[in-house]
């Protein structure tokens, strides 16, 4: 006689420390509760085209920028895109609870290429894009578009981040990751997994023209203000480096930052960083706050995983659930005050957020706090803004509508009003594949 789920349950409860026991029988669950599906699904078959979802999506229009003398800037013009796309393995019911078969691969993954191919960046950063997925969806369908891709994720992570580029020849690619203590690198609040993805490009069409794109997904959980930081630190560091002979450098991705974090101010301000008696109360709260062991990624049990997917692979059982001990946990934490001063030390130039910049001359009603968007993430827990595309602030402007020395900005893809947005949170059928809003701007590298 078999047992219950229950007794199971009980059985497969998380130890302190993940054993090969626990992986061995966390595996055999998870097959049984595969083999259980794949029956009931074979039982009760649902054609897809029966069930009419509408994978359409909202089209949203690139706002120009106005030039103060009207004439549009001479060189080498192009666009980034940067896009959380929601992973997969992290999509759980009680996450998504009014979501309904806008959560399903099949649905989201048509509406995901749609809106891609509509837009059709010159440059693409993804976040949070399923590893498997890589190789089946995005890799092939982004080939047959004509670009080329890079990805990288962090060690058991089930996702990574992906850059894809066309009409650019690679030239060096760096890979990060920011659990690294390596060359006095200060020691994290814990393991996260996040990572960082650099690469410099060269365009075929221009040749004398170069930059670095680089993208990341940083620590999520609200109370890792702390870890942002450091992790922008290194990331600006590391990334800097890779932009030989002061090329324009680009970083967009999902910061997992709204404008009130202090990693808002310490990768845009300038120099020297002057924190405010609010900054320091969040980071002081960030180092205290007892994150748990499943505070590393976003995701749930596998129990509330959505009904027509697979679940995390075997390599990613017990990820976040009870590690051994790290080995930088012997490291002495660096004060707040003294991360910040790092942070300057080591990335003497700003970031300047394009959105930032230049969003309130284009839709001035929904340009907000430090100029920024209302909004680039709308889910049922949070709504605010989390994805950027910055530019390294090298100075002297020099020319009208430059945004830092060589580089101006064109045009920026539109963010929709609050009132323009569904009640509940994304995704939703025919509106937005994604709990998070592509953002895109036109850059223009100068000639000298």
């Amino acid at each position: 006689m078999g047992k219950s789920k229950a007794a199971a349950n009980d059985q497969a409860k998380k130890p302190d420390f993940v054993t090969p026991e626990y992986i061995a029988q966390m595996r055999a669950l998870r097959e049984a509760k595969k083999a259980a599906k794949a029956l009931e699904r074979a039982a009760n078959p649902i054609e897809e085209t029966d069930l009419g979802f509408d994978t359409s999506f909202v089209k949203r229009p690139l706002l120009k920028v106005p030039f103060g003398n009207g004439t549009e800037p001479e060189g080498l013009s192009f666009t980034i895109m940067t896009y959380n796309v929601l992973a997969q393995t992290l999509i759980r019911r009680k996450l998504f609870p009014t979501n309904g078969d806008a959560l399903k691969w099949r649905f989201r993954s048509k509406m995901l290429q749609a809106e891609i191919e509509h837009y059709m960046p010159s440059v693409l950063c993804m976040q949070e894009v399923d590893k498997d997925k890589f190789v089946t969806f995005y890799e092939p369908f982004l080939k047959r578009l004509g670009y080329e891709t890079a990805f990288h994720r962090g060690l058991k992570k089930t996702h990574g981040c992906c850059i894809a580029w066309k009409g650019f020849d690679m030239e060096e690619r760096k890979e990060l990751s920011l659990d690294d203590t390596s060359n006095g690198k200060p020691r994290p609040l814990r393991t996260t997994g996040n990572i960082g993805l650099g690469l410099r490009l060269r365009s075929r069409a221009q040749p004398a023209q170069s930059f670095v794109i680089a993208t990341t997904h940083l620590f999520w959980h609200p109370e890792g203000s702390y870890e942002r930081v450091r992790q922008s630190s290194i990331l600006v560091e590391e990334m800097t480096s890779l932009a030989v002979d002061a090329c324009p450098l680009f970083i967009a991705g999902d910061f997992n930052t709204d404008v009130t974090d202090p990693n808002y101010r310490c990768l845009t301000s300038c120099r020297p960083i002057h924190l405010n008696e609010e900054d320091r109360c969040v980071l002081k709260r960030s180092i205290e706050y007892p994150f748990a062991p499943q505070d590393v990624d976003e995701g749930g049990d596998d129990d509330d995983a959505v009904e027509d997917e697979d679940i995390p692979a075997d390599d990613e059982v017990g990820e976040g659930a009870g590690p051994a001990k790290s080995s930088f946990e012997d490291m002495t934490l660096l004060p707040y005050s003294d991360l910040v001063k790092r942070h300057e030390e080591r990335c003497p130039e700003r970031l300047i957020s394009l959105y930032a910049t230049k969003y309130n001359s284009v839709h001035t009603e929904n340009a907000h706090q430090h100029g920024e968007p209302a909004f680039t993430n709308w889910a049922r827990v949070y709504r605010g803004n989390l994805d950027y595309v910055f530019v390294l602030d090298r100075g002297d402007p020099s020319k009208t509508n430059n945004i830092t020395r060589g580089v101006t900005c064109g045009g920026l893809l539109r963010l929709p009003t609050p009132d323009e947005m569904p009640t509940e949170g994304l995704p939703r059928e025919g509106l937005y594949p994604s709990d998070h809003l592509a953002i895109m701007a036109q850059v223009t590298l100068m000639r000298e």
